[in-house]
């Protein structure tokens, strides 16, 4: 089972450190609004942290990752581990990663996505994975939105959903 949400909250008036703080918000909101209204889950379980920082529910009830860029938030929920990446689709990927990951030249968004939802799926810090990946079983599948983001998740599975679904929330 893979699901994968979107949603987005106003930014105009945020400065950068509220910007990102409302996004983690809002990304935690759409984490329990997906749980509650398609789960039925009745009470939000704790969140904790691998050693590297990926959040994980502490119930092992679901895997889940968040990602957000300009006021856009994503979610991917599965019942395996799981990794989700959204950029802005002519976002020009930075020189020194292009060198670094992607030998065989530039890297459009859409490979960046991917390249960071594969780090997201491992727990693993963009330095310390190897790209592309060697193992068998991953599998990618992106999604752009209407305003041009592109948005792509990893999984060991390949039953990705056609679309995303779209969930409004109110972030304050």
């Amino acid at each position: 089972m893979i699901e994968v949400y979107y949603t987005q909250i106003k930014t105009a008036e945020l400065t950068r450190g509220q910007l990102r703080s409302s996004e983690h918000r809002a990304g935690m909101l759409l984490l329990e609004l997906a749980l509650k209204m398609v789960h039925g889950v009745k009470k939000m379980p704790e969140i904790g942290l691998s050693e590297h920082g990926k959040p994980y529910l502490n119930d092992g009830s679901y895997e889940f990752n968040i990602s957000h860029s300009h006021g856009r938030i994503v979610l991917a929920l599965s019942d395996a581990p799981i990794g989700i990446d959204i950029e802005r689709a002519d976002r020009e990927v930075p020189q020194l990663v292009v060198n670094r990951f992607f030998k065989d030249g530039g890297a459009n968004a859409e490979e960046w996505t991917k390249f960071e939802s594969y780090c997201k799926l491992k727990g693993e810090g963009i330095y310390s994975a190897s790209y592309p990946p060697h193992e068998k079983n991953v599998h990618f599948h992106s999604y752009m939105t209407d305003d041009h983001y592109v948005v792509s998740v990893c999984s060991g599975s390949e039953d990705f959903p056609p679309d995303m679904i779209r969930l409004e929330i109110e972030s304050k």
